[in-house]
């Protein structure tokens, strides 16, 4: 038996066995290299996703960032995340695996581009909200605004965040958005399958303005929030009371307010402040609330009465429902707000936001669109019926004083049945409301067209006619109310009342503005105002008044208020022209009233104007000519007659008395220039010529505290003018040095000059400037002399004493008289110092004053004497004494008794001086000798 075939066989398998477990170690590690790169990748591609996830997140706060901030330019509502540069693995078949590539196919990024859509991920924030009617915002108040909301579903509340179309509107306006208003969480109010809520909108502005949004602007996205646990709503009612005083008028103005709770409910503050309230009550019908839903803030500038109480306060909106301005007092209540809005409230505020119904009629439980013709296919008792539930709804908006929609019901109404008195009627009781006298006195008058028994219709008329002050057609209104039946005058009595209110007042206005009491007369023209405040007449009349008071602003005021910017009405342009005469703005003016006469060549008052315009014009121009060529005395002519033409032109005859004023100092007439000067600042208070001629006039008369005043009056009008406050330091530097006086420069005697040389020097002085010798002069001249008399009495008072002289010449009186009468400062040694050289001037001036007596006595005895000798020598001899007279006779003045009456000392014909110390009688100083007179 041959072995070796054998050995090779078994060798052979077992070679084969070795080789098939060498394979199979092989595949098992190529299989576990496999798993191994497998977990790898899917491990990458984990991190990855995690990557992708974490970065998305960030980019979605990050666009939620940067839409809750002003600064940003847009909301990111859909995104999209490309994926680059990424490695995709994807697994295929066993039939399709390559070699050893494991099942798995590296896929390029070609591969990827091409077979790979981009992700597009919606944001939360992806429903609207959209305003309801038209909207005005104010800057610098806390706006809240209603908006409604694109919900299908209810839900509780939402986040608001405010949209590219609202950041791009007030970045065009320059305006700034509030950072307190960012990321709102606002509660959702639903009504009627529609769903709205509030928000809150501040933004600031350089100037304090208004913004309009037209109806349905997209203002804000929102994004729903959970639905929390419900917990009951707990109602808040506060009070609302002014915080400072304010002034409301017709225009629409922010009033700061604050609230406070009841007396019997304490709401906590973090409950207030998180609540939005709804204004419930008005307290008075002359002023109305135009913002009905507010959110209160925390303020920490209170009334002096609410500052310890730490009071939460709010802005509203308030106007005057009146002409009539009302002033509001610090603490005074004005209404009552509450936080729970029912479905009444919350349509009174739609409503108010000039909402519509959607176009939509349900007749039957049928939906009907209204479009065109909407109701011809409607029977009429349909028709009748539809109408009179709207003339029902329009009934409860008007007694809630919605007005402009309970009309819009009425016009429903007629449109559904033309045949009903009774609409026509009830819309002109809207347009009468609402001021629109036309109007209503169209539809009372269709409403009489349709029933002329219907007295509702003829009273609604007279009101009309009323309104507009046509007393006539009004008084025949209310004749044919009382035609129907005698019982119904009762139901115009107060139109008729009012009717002859208005006649006793017109005839009242008449007489003032015959006699020329323009104020009075304008009284009674607002009081015709009140009652009937679409009178035009009435209001040219007020405005003419006006303009002649030189209350422009005003008389502005009235004309835009009444009457078109378009308007060209003779009468209403006339008024125009005469506000720009008033203002010296001659050129416009003219070109006003030129073009008046174009239209109507007719009008008396245009004419009138014109002709005092030009007169003026004229003269003042001739007159500034002359002056110009020195001819003084012609242009004071021309300015005088100029000033004489029209009394009412204060602005302009202002400046005509500061040209007069010129001549004067030219003419070297200082008074006069002073009171002219007087005149113009009386005149236009804002003029600043005539204050600056009438200092430099008085600092020309050395009286400094005078010039003083008017050049520190000169720095108040023009802070900024660096030549007023110069003046006014060189005013205030001689007004000082004026108060040193030099005793012996007044007296005009030299510093070593005896007493006597002091006495000879002042009765000079004394009689040279004695106001009596000065009585008809001009005014600043009896002013400079009789301030020299003063001063020249004050200084002889000092200098005709030696201790008080030598004090003086030391620099030393004020002084002494300090230290010997306590320490009352220099100011008190001054006034006593004043007060005892005043005495003594007194009675120096009455020393002066007796011996210029005497002397003229003296020369009447001389006189006489001599008069009496000559008489004698050429008399006859008589009998009696040898034929002799005596040459006169002294008979003392004989006093009650017979007994002789002594003439005392009398300071007569002295005139009162200006700043007599009011100090009592003279002081007598220690170690100082008595003044001697």
């Amino acid at each position: 038996m041959n072995v070796s075939p054998i050995k090779e066989l078994l060798t052979n398998s077992v070679e084969e066995k070795l080789l098939t477990k060498h394979v199979e170690e092989k595949v098992l590690t190529k299989s576990v290299e496999e798993k191994l790169l497998t977990k790898s990748v899917e491990e990458k591609l984990s991190t990855k996703s995690v990557e992708e996830k974490l970065l998305t997140k960030s980019v979605e706060e990050k666009v939620r960032v940067e839409d809750s901030t002003s600064d940003s330019t847009s909301l990111v509502c859909d995104m999209e995340v490309a994926k680059d540069d990424e490695v995709v693995v994807s697994r295929v078949s066993p039939s399709d695996q390559d070699g050893d590539k494991g099942g798995v196919k590296l896929a390029n990024k070609r591969d990827v581009e091409e077979n790979t859509k981009p992700v597009s991920k919606r944001s939360k924030f992806d429903q609207i909200c959209s305003t309801v009617g038209d909207v005005s915002l104010h800057s610098q108040f806390s706006n809240t605004v209603l908006v409604k909301l694109s919900l299908i579903e209810p839900c509780e509340s939402v986040k608001i965040v405010f949209s590219k179309d609202l950041l791009k509107f007030l970045r065009l306006n320059n305006c700034i958005l509030a950072e307190k208003c960012i990321n709102q969480k606002c509660k959702v109010l639903p009504n009627k399958g529609h769903f709205y809520t509030f928000i809150h909108l501040s933004f600031k502005h350089v100037k304090s303005s208004s913004y309009d949004l037209k109806p349905n602007f997209h203002i804000a996205n929102f994004s729903k929030l959970g639905d929390k646990k419900k917990t009951e709503e707990v109602q808040i009612s506060m009070n609302i009371n002014v915080e400072c005083t304010t002034v409301v008028d017709h225009n629409p103005k922010v009033c700061k307010v604050f609230l406070s709770s009841p007396m019997d409910k304490n709401p906590k503050k973090f409950e207030v402040m998180e609540s939005v309230f709804y204004i419930t009550d008005c307290i008075d019908a002359k002023y109305e609330i135009l913002s009905m839903v507010f959110k209160p803030t925390i303020s920490y500038r209170l009334v002096s009465d609410s500052k310890d109480s730490n009071e939460i306060t709010a802005q509203i909106i308030i106007k005057s429902a009146t002409n009539n301005k009302i002033t509001l007092s610090p603490g005074q209540r004005i209404a009552s707000a509450t936080t729970c809005l029912d479905d009444t409230d919350i349509e009174k505020v739609l409503n108010l936001h000039d909402y519509f119904d959607d176009g939509i009629e349900i007749i039957n439980g049928t939906e009907v669109v209204k479009e065109g013709n909407w109701f011809a296919a409607l029977d009429i008792p349909t028709r009748q019926k539809l109408a009179e539930a709207k003339k029902l709804e329009g009934n409860s908006l008007f007694s809630k004083r919605i007005f402009k929609h309970a009309l819009k019901k009425y016009s429903d109404a007629i449109e559904l049945d033309e045949t009903n008195a009774t609409f026509y009627s009830n819309r002109s009781a809207c347009h009468l409301s609402l001021e629109d006298p036309v109007n209503a006195m169209k539809d009372a008058l269709k409403s009489v067209e349709v029933d002329p028994s219907f007295a509702k219709g003829w009273l609604r008329a007279a009101k009309s006619y009323i309104m507009v002050g046509d007393i006539c057609k009004a008084k025949e209104m209310c004749a044919k109310v009382t035609a129907l039946s005698s019982n119904l005058s009762s139901l115009v009595e107060g139109e008729m009342r009012r009717i002859e209110q208005i006649e006793i007042l017109n005839q009242e206005f008449l007489k003032s503005n015959q006699k020329g009491l323009f104020s009075n007369a304008l009284h009674h023209l607002d009081q015709i105002a009140e009652i009937c405040p679409k009178f035009e007449r009435n209001h040219l009349l007020r405005a003419e008044l006006l303009a002649l008071k030189g209350e422009f602003e005003k008389c502005t005021s009235i004309l835009v208020d009444n009457f078109d910017e378009m308007n060209n009405c003779s009468d209403v342009l006339y008024v125009k022209a005469l506000v720009l005469y008033y203002q010296d703005n001659f050129d416009m003016a003219f070109k006003l009233l030129n073009s008046i006469l174009i239209l109507d060549p007719n009008h008396y008052k245009t004419k009138k104007c014109l002709e005092l315009a030009t007169g003026i014009k004229v003269k003042k121009e001739e007159g500034n000519a002359l002056f110009k060529d020195g001819k003084y005395d012609e242009a004071f002519k021309l300015y005088t007659e100029a000033l004489e033409i029209d009394k009412f032109n204060i602005v302009t005859n202002a400046k005509l008395y500061f040209n007069r004023a010129l001549v004067y100092v030219k003419l070297g007439k200082l008074s006069e220039a002073i009171e002219d000067c007087t005149q113009a600042i009386h005149l236009d208070k804002t003029y600043h010529k005539p204050y600056l001629r009438r200092a430099n006039a008085y600092m020309e008369i050395e009286s400094f505290d005078q010039a003083v005043k008017d050049f520190e009056q000169l720095v108040k009008m023009d802070i900024m003018n660096s030549e007023y406050k110069e003046l006014l330091l060189e005013a205030k530097e001689k007004l000082r040095l004026s108060k040193n006086k030099d005793f012996y420069k007044l007296l005009g005697v030299d510093k070593k000059a005896n007493i006597e040389e002091i006495k000879k020097a002042y009765r000079k002085a004394a009689l040279t400037h004695h106001p009596d010798r000065h009585s008809v002069a001009e005014e600043h001249v009896k002013l400079f002399h009789l301030k020299k008399f003063k001063d020249i009495g004050e200084a002889y008072g000092v200098l005709s004493d030696e201790v008080k002289r030598n004090l003086y010449d030391q620099g030393k009186l004020y002084e002494s008289i300090q230290a010997q009468n306590g320490s009352g400062g220099p100011a008190q040694a001054a006034r006593m110092a004043h007060t005892a050289a005043f005495w003594a001037s007194m009675g120096a001036a009455a020393q002066v004053r007796m011996q210029a007596a005497q002397q003229a006595q003296m020369r009447a005895a001389t006189a006489a004497a001599a008069a009496a000798q000559a008489s004698m020598s050429n008399a006859r001899p008589r009998p009696g004494l040898a034929g002799v007279r005596p040459g006169f006779i002294f008979l003392p003045r004989m006093g009650r008794g017979g007994q002789t009456q002594r003439n005392p000392f009398q300071f007569q014909g002295i005139p009162p001086m200006s700043g007599i110390p009011p100090f009592g009688p003279p002081p007598r100083f220690p170690n100082f000798n008595n003044y001697r007179f």
